[in-house]
């Protein structure tokens, strides 16, 4: 969660960076949860679990990019920089359900609309149902 006050879209990817992070974190064997996540998001640079949050967001142009058009295209979506709000319960409570298997299905439908290559030419990856 970020701090309530003025919201940058810097803190927001950092925000949402450390959020993955966590959720890799919570998976009951990390480093392979963290490769199959690297594998289905075509990311590589991952070298071990610690910098999935870093990998797997801040070095997502892909993903970072489609977000930002998706945000700029919802009218209901603040631009940058916003105010937030603190603790929203409701907000809470989406971001806490969100596993690893969840957040990559729709990061990678996410970065398929910006992606012509897609899906990953990847011969052992392991579909997104093996994720521990």
């Amino acid at each position: 969660m970020v701090p309530p006050g003025q919201l940058t879209e810097s803190v927001w990817w950092s925000a949402l960076a450390e959020r993955v992070q966590d959720i890799v974190n919570q998976e009951p064997d990390p480093e392979e949860a963290s490769q199959i996540a690297e594998l289905v998001l075509k990311r590589s640079g991952l070298l071990s679990a610690r910098d999935a949050g870093e990998v797997l967001v801040h070095r997502n142009l892909g993903l970072r990019s489609v977000l930002v058009r998706v945000m700029s295209m919802d009218p209901e979506a603040a631009v940058f920089p916003v105010e937030a709000q603190g603790d929203v319960e409701g907000v809470r409570r989406a971001i806490e359900d969100t596993d690893l298997e969840t957040w990559v299905k729709l990061a990678a439908e996410h970065q398929q609309l910006n992606d012509p290559e897609w899906p990953p030419s990847v011969d052992d990856s392991r579909p997104l149902d093996s994720l521990p």
